[in-house]
């Protein structure tokens, strides 16, 4: 599990969830999953280079469980 803010990990750390120390190291497993606020927030962490989408494992699925505007939906599904 990955979180812009690390303490927001710490309960899920407890439980035995690997912590990722990256957005990159996050995206290495077959199915990643988003929970973020806004498109602001999606474009973040998502887009730039080195980050969710570019860095992402070879075949990664990623749900995205964010409400976004049909702009962004069509810029993430063309650059996964």
């Amino acid at each position: 599990a990955w979180n812009r803010t690390a303490s927001r990990v710490d309960a899920l750390a407890a439980d035995g969830v690997q912590r990722a120390a990256t957005p990159a190291a996050a995206s290495q497993v077959d199915v990643l999953i988003t929970m973020l606020s806004d498109d602001a927030s999606i474009e973040e962490v998502l887009l730039p280079q080195g980050r969710l989408v570019s860095a992402g494992a070879a075949g990664l699925v990623h749900l995205c469980m964010s409400t976004i505007s049909d702009s962004l939906a069509n810029r993430l599904a063309a650059a996964h």
